[in-house]
């Protein structure tokens, strides 16, 4: 009983530390770049650290528990299946991040160039939308979901689509 208590107290002890460590990196990362880029005069960089602020926090969790399952005496199904949660947190963190820096560039310039169109409109819910979609099918991918049969589904379904709209957007 005690063996099995430290195969398992050692992988998760080595989890949550190396994950704290990297939270306190993170921060300390995150004050720096913060205090770099209120002395710069772009908006850029003050939008990107914005958007990594959160999906940062789900790669110190990934990483600590990908550390964790590397010291782990798992069988090799099992590490298999958890690597490829690891992916997939970290996939649709970058997902999230991706989307969220796209529609606040998106934002950002319109609101510089005065267009006469809304910044949280239909253009910004097809560009976030269209991002989201990428990443969920990269994430089907790595599953080993086959991606084809949607991919041609969603072509199919965005011709439709584009021909219904046609008169409206004209």
């Amino acid at each position: 009983m005690d063996i099995n208590l430290k195969r398992m107290l050692i992988p998760a002890m080595v989890s949550v530390f190396s994950a704290i460590g990297l939270y306190i990196i993170r921060g300390i990362t995150l004050k720096v770049l913060h205090k770099w880029s209120e002395r710069t005069e772009t908006k850029f960089d003050d939008i990107a650290i914005g958007s990594f602020r959160v999906p940062s926090f789900y790669w110190c969790i990934a990483i600590g528990l990908y550390f964790g399952i590397a010291v782990s005496e798992l069988p090799e199904k099992y590490i298999h299946y958890s690597t490829r949660l690891i992916h997939v947190i970290i996939i649709f963190s970058m997902t999230i991040a991706a989307a969220n820096l796209a529609g606040r560039l998106f934002t950002n310039y319109i609101k510089k160039s005065n267009l006469p169109i809304p910044t949280t409109g239909l253009a910004y819910g097809i560009l976030k939308g269209t991002i989201i979609v990428i990443g969920l099918l990269i994430i089907l991918s790595v599953l080993g979901i086959s991606i084809m049969p949607l991919i041609t589904a969603l072509g199919v379904g965005g011709l439709a689509v584009a021909l219904a709209l046609q008169d409206t957007l004209a």
